[in-house]
């Protein structure tokens, strides 16, 4: 009876280890890949990539934040991405592939200081999600973070329901308030983490103009609240930014810290 069942247990564990399979020059295992995501924009993932010297290149649960990726940026004839598209959402799947393969499944490049080889990638099908879905979900946590910036600097700020604009007053002004088409002022604009992204130099302050449909809204809406000789900063959403595609250095669904002074009043 004990040889029988030291038996079973041996038959079981050999069931249990799944063998690679090969498909378009990698191999896999782990997930069954039965689902298909053909009408999903965009994937999250939690990915753990080591090289061939077994060196960790990419732990997205380390960092604390998943991976994005949107299908139309994705390779649809690669076979990394293939393999994704057949995830169901919480699998996960082991993967041996070459390290280029990796990064151009994804629409990058392999960085020049890694050394082509072969690489091991553990994925973890977060979630699968329509553009509808995504954009939901990107402006929740963006409203988060903002809300987490004001209690942690302790902002005594007005909140504009409208907008979703946070903004207090950093130097007052006993000038009575003026409605102006044309203004110089001065303006810093800053990430959530403090990165400076653009300002105006001391002697050369922006021009502004109502009419302007160049700038960006928050920028109109701080000018809106400003009186001469007040300066306001305010934390805008990327809804009134540069949205859900952002911009040179700013990136996709981004709020923008922004403070103005209005210096003169021009028109």
């Amino acid at each position: 009876m004990r040889k029988a069942l030291i038996l079973v247990i041996i038959a079981l564990a050999a069931c249990s280890e799944q063998d690679w399979e090969s498909f378009g020059g990698i191999q896999y295992k782990g997930a069954d890949l039965q689902c298909d995501h053909a009408e999903k924009s965009f994937f999250l993932l939690d990915i753990h990539l080591r090289d061939d010297k077994d060196s960790i290149l990419i732990n997205t649960i380390k960092l604390g934040r998943k991976l994005e990726l949107e299908a139309v940026n994705m390779d649809s004839s690669n076979s990394l991405v293939k393999l994704v598209n057949a995830m169901c959402v919480g699998d996960s799947l082991d993967v041996i592939l070459p390290l280029d393969s990796f990064y151009l499944a994804f629409g990058g490049q392999r960085p020049k200081d890694l050394a082509a080889g072969s690489s091991t990638l553990r994925i973890y099908l977060v979630d699968a999600l329509s553009k509808i879905k995504y954009d939901a979900l990107k402006r929740v946590f963006e409203k988060q973070s903002m809300e987490r910036y004001v209690e942690k600097f302790r902002w005594s700020s007005s909140y504009d329901s409208s907008t979703g604009i946070y903004y207090e007053s950093m130097k007052s002004s006993r000038s009575m308030h003026q409605n102006y088409k044309r203004a110089k002022i001065a303006y810093v604009i800053k990430g959530l983490n403090e990165e400076l992204l653009e300002y105006s130099k001391e002697d050369e302050p922006l021009v502004y103009e109502s009419s302007d449909q160049g700038l960006i809204k928050g920028i109109h809406f701080i000018a809106s609240k400003l009186e001469l000789g007040e300066r306001i900063r305010a934390i805008v959403p990327s809804s009134m930014a540069y949205g859900p595609k952002g911009r040179d250095r700013v990136p996709a669904y981004y709020p923008l810290i922004i403070e103005m002074e209005l210096l003169e009043i021009l028109e």
